[in-house]
């Protein structure tokens, strides 16, 4: 293996393996896409992308995902946009389920906090958020 200088305009998709641990950049679709091989099944890691939202805008959006080193199967993730955030962990039969998110528009933002990722009482150290019945609180 050795180094590869390019000079001048380069098209097309540009791989640093066929399989396995990778890295791939693309053009075509706009992202970078690293990939780590789990039990001989090839994983993505990490992707970068520029994300079409109509209205003549691109904006970046990056998706990481952390993988069960037993069989690649994705136990958390974290979605970040210019406009979005979103954590989700793997719920019940493989599916995705959010944790908290942040989402809305250009002039407007909701928080979600989902109920399963705060505690029902007073936690001991301060400055976290906690549900007392239907009101959140701030431990002080």
């Amino acid at each position: 293996f050795g180094n590869v200088t390019i000079s001048g305009d380069f098209v097309g998709k540009i791989v640093t393996s066929s399989n396995g641990n990778r890295i791939e950049m693309s053009p075509s679709s706009n992202s970078i896409i690293i990939y780590n091989n789990v039990n001989n099944i090839d994983r993505e890691v990490l992707r970068i992308e520029g994300e079409d939202i109509g209205f003549g805008l691109r904006r970046p959006r990056i998706t990481m995902n952390e993988l069960s080193v037993d069989n690649g199967s994705i136990q958390n993730q974290l979605k970040i946009s210019a406009f979005e955030i979103g954590l989700y962990r793997m719920g019940i039969g493989s599916n995705l389920v959010p944790m908290l998110e942040i989402k809305g528009g250009y002039t407007q933002k909701k928080l979600y906090l989902y109920d399963y990722i705060l505690p029902d009482s007073a936690p001991s150290e301060s400055h976290q958020v906690y549900r007392d019945g239907n009101t959140l609180k701030i431990k002080i």
